[in-house]
């Protein structure tokens, strides 16, 4: 063969002139394909040395036949036959390298590159595992050095260092770490290789690792039960020491003590370390508390500093309520709470008798222009819970003495709405006058309540008195009016939408008024003459327009101006007409002043 092909070196990439058995197809089989078949199989006529020549003679290295190429035969034997099996194959490997052209790491089409594909193929064929009895290191270092990258998995994830752990192979273990290969790499069970090599107690090689800066071992990233290394506790230790050499948080130590509960004392310089940091940046009583929370077991480092700012915090606080939380969250300090809280105390007494003073002054001369502030904050100091001086009973005088003030400069409302009764109102406005008589009677032993100011509460109570009959008049006018009303117009004229009404022998405010507590207030208002102006926009509203027409008949108005527009206007001439006035309406500026004139008639006959 290899005389022949020196002559006819043409003929190194022709089909092979003999079908072997298994050629069912009858297809021609590439000559190399043929010859490394032949050798893989045992086959007559088939050798090494054949190979060798073609390979010699400058042959395509990589032949197609039936979805394959002669690598791929070669990578699926050594996954399928034992190392002692593979002596011929080891050998055609050889002959593949004697080629500077060979890339061991060429793939075909869609298949894995190589060596990918043998340890996919062997992974598979062994039932998801590996076996040393398969795959010589002389099969792995060939495909390395001829371009095979050491970064390699199966497809499940198993990696080149997974082989070598698996088979408890050293030789391979350091070599793939001298090619680089990826240690952190996870398979489909989420597990990397150093996972494998603490569960496998592989130490020598994990020792190598780190020293070699290869991993950075620490607590986050360990994946491997503490629970299951102790089994090795020489690995334990070992594991456990290289983790605690990393901690760096709090967060790190916590989860270390969580994983390696016995080794506590590896981290306690650390933990001391952060706790000490923690402390001396505290500068508030929620940060120290924190800290405590943080750190309970190290109260020699925290307690100190708790005192601290709560020496500093009190100085801070000037009311008794304060003072209340103060002692709550410091009971070790309750003496310097107690000097504090007199300090305080005293200096709101001698504010409180300047502010009574200047009250029964106020009283005296009186005027309502009093304090409304310093008592009431007196009492929400909460001296009945500290109060020496029994100064609550003067600030509770004080404060009743506000309230009466205020009553008597409150205005009650001169009219009742709807939703708010006229009876339901009263009794409230009533029932406020009489808790200020009340509090004047309580008061009276702190000269804070002089007749005139129980005179301002009786006046108060005669004019609620009377509002409230006016009130229940005005209710009355209402309901008639309401009852009175007319229905809308079918027809509109387009003009009038902004104009306004105004009675010249009567002048009122109202502005868009519509609805029945508009018109509560409006008659309240227009019975005691409090109101004046003009009636803006009635045209929206159908009681709008029934009050305008109601006010006027009430007063004598017997005058209305409108524009040409179904609106209050003409309602009101209607309801005068009706309530037997004069009527008389001005349709100037009018489009279309005899259709309205037709339809006020119709309405009149």
């Amino acid at each position: 063969m290899e005389h022949y092909l020196k002559k006819n070196a043409n003929e190194v990439n022709s089909n092979s002139r003999v079908l072997v058995s298994e050629n069912r197809a009858k297809t021609p089989i590439p000559l190399f394909v043929d010859a490394v078949y032949r050798v893989l199989n045992n086959i007559e006529n088939g050798s090494v040395e054949m190979c060798q020549a073609i390979i010699d003679a400058g042959c395509d290295l990589h032949p197609v036949f039936e979805g394959t190429t002669p690598i791929y035969m070669l990578m699926k034997y050594f996954a399928t036959h034992k190392k002692s099996d593979c002596e011929k194959a080891m050998k055609l490997l050889k002959a593949f390298a004697t080629r500077s052209d060979w890339d061991a790491n060429l793939r075909y089409r869609s298949e894995l590159p190589p060596l990918n594909y043998l340890l996919n193929t062997n992974y598979n064929f062994l039932g998801e595992k590996f076996s040393k009895e398969y795959i010589a290191n002389e099969v792995l270092e060939t495909l390395i050095s001829h371009g095979a990258s050491v970064t390699t998995y199966s497809e499940s994830g198993s990696s080149l260092m997974a082989f070598a752990l698996e088979t408890d192979n050293e030789y391979l273990q350091s070599y793939f770490l001298s090619m680089g290969v990826n240690l952190k790499h996870s398979d489909d069970g989420g597990n990397d290789d150093i996972y494998k090599m603490i569960a496998s107690n592989k130490l020598s090689i994990l020792k190598e690792v780190i020293a070699k800066g290869k991993l950075d071992l620490n607590i986050n990233n360990l994946k491997n039960d503490p629970k299951e290394i102790s089994k090795n506790r020489e690995m334990y230790d070992f594991v456990a020491d290289v983790c605690a050499s990393k901690v760096a948080s709090y967060e790190d130590v916590v989860l270390f003590r969580q994983k390696f509960a016995d080794k506590k004392q590896l981290t306690q310089q650390k933990y001391e370390e952060l706790a000490r940091r923690e402390v001396n940046a505290c500068t508030t009583y929620d940060m120290i508390t924190n800290c405590v929370k943080r750190y309970p077991d190290l109260p020699d480092i925290t307690g100190p500093k708790l005192i601290s700012i709560a020496e500093e915090e009190l100085k801070t606080y000037k009311t008794i309520a304060q003072l209340k939380l103060f002692e709550t969250r410091y009971p070790q300090l309750k003496e310097k709470t107690l000097e504090q809280k007199d300090k305080v105390y005293k200096a709101d007494c001698i504010a409180l008798q300047e502010a009574y003073s200047q009250m029964k002054a106020s009283m005296q001369n009186k005027s309502t222009n009093v304090n409304k502030t310093i008592s009431a904050t007196f009492l929400e100091d909460y001296y009945n819970y500290y109060d020496p001086q029994q100064m609550l009973n003067l600030a509770t005088a004080m404060n009743n003495c506000v309230q009466v003030v205020e009553t008597i400069e409150k205005s009650f409302r001169p009219y009742y709405t709807p939703d708010n009764s006229i009876d339901g109102a009263y009794q409230t406005d009533m029932a406020q006058l009489n808790k200020a008589l009340s509090f004047c009677a309580e008061i009276q032993k702190y000269d804070l309540a002089p007749d005139w100011l129980k005179s301002k509460i009786t006046s108060k109570k005669e004019e609620l008195v009377s509002n409230y009959k006016e009130c229940n008049e005005a209710k009355k006018m209402v309901d008639i009016v309401t009852e009175n009303s007319m229905p809308r117009p079918s027809r509109s004229s387009s003009r009038g939408r902004d104009h306004f009404y105004s009675w010249s022998d009567f002048s009122f405010t109202v502005t868009n008024y519509s609805t029945e507590n508009d018109i509560h207030y409006v008659v309240h208002a227009m019975k005691g003459g409090k109101l004046s102006g003009r009636f803006i926009k009635g045209y929206g509203s159908l009681k709008g327009a029934v009050l305008a027409g109601w006010a006027a008949a009430t007063y004598g108005f017997a005058r209305t101006q409108d524009s040409p527009r179904w609106t209050g206007g003409l309602l009101s001439g209607l309801l005068l007409q009706r309530m037997g006035k004069k009527w008389e309406l001005d349709l100037y500026d009018a489009r279309e002043s005899d259709e309205v004139a037709g339809i006020i008639d119709s309405w009149i006959n």
